[in-house]
């Protein structure tokens, strides 16, 4: 009986670890183009989403990657994805959902600095962001809302000189002051009433 038992415990184990087989990259792809080498992902051609438009995706087809806005033709990037130089430093890394730009981006120039920080959500800048020169010098730092700069964005001059310039949904505003936002006193404005 305790053999049976045992038996039927190590089978009934042994099917649910089948349930869960890990993706082993079977939709990974490696290839090597004139200036650099790619690393990624694609979804399998039974889970491809409705593209949307004014969004930009990246898929891939004969050989190449491929990106147009509003629409694909091919198998959606989806994963990590990775491009070197032909020296083996890292060109860019970041993350693709469904075809779409998500996470954390960043780019590094041949020898291996630091370029550009991106955040992107669904395929729309959405976060902080910072640009840097040849030395690892901060160059302008900002932040992203849904595809559009938003809020104050930093121009670094020199190392003790900065210009901001702040930005309101893509569009450049003056700041409202702080005493303004919480001022206790400030009254609303109420909307006259119009008469017909």
């Amino acid at each position: 009986m305790k053999r049976i038992l045992l038996f039927t415990l190590l089978f009934s184990c042994r099917l649910a670890m089948a349930q869960h087989i890990p993706d082993y990259g079977i939709n990974r792809v490696r290839l090597n183009e004139e200036d650099r080498m790619l690393l990624f992902e694609t979804i399998p051609k039974g889970n491809l989403p409705d593209a949307v438009p004014g969004k930009t995706y990246f898929w891939y087809s004969s050989g190449r990657i491929q990106h147009t806005q509003g629409g694909y033709s091919g198998k959606l990037l989806n994963g990590v994805y990775k491009s070197y130089y032909l020296n083996k430093n890292l060109m860019e890394e970041g993350f693709f959902h469904k075809g779409l730009r998500h996470g954390n981006w960043k780019k590094w120039d041949a020898s291996g600095i630091l370029t550009e920080t991106s955040t992107w959500e669904n395929g729309l800048q959405n976060g902080p962001f910072q640009n840097f020169d040849s030395t690892g010098r901060v160059l302008t730092s900002g932040r992203y809302r849904k595809g559009q700069i938003n809020g104050t964005l930093i121009r670094f001059i020199t190392q003790d000189s900065t210009v901001s310039t702040y930005y309101k949904n893509g569009v450049i505003t003056q700041p409202v002051p702080v005493w303004k936002k919480i001022n206790p006193f400030r009254r609303k404005k109420i909307a006259d009433a119009k008469t017909p």
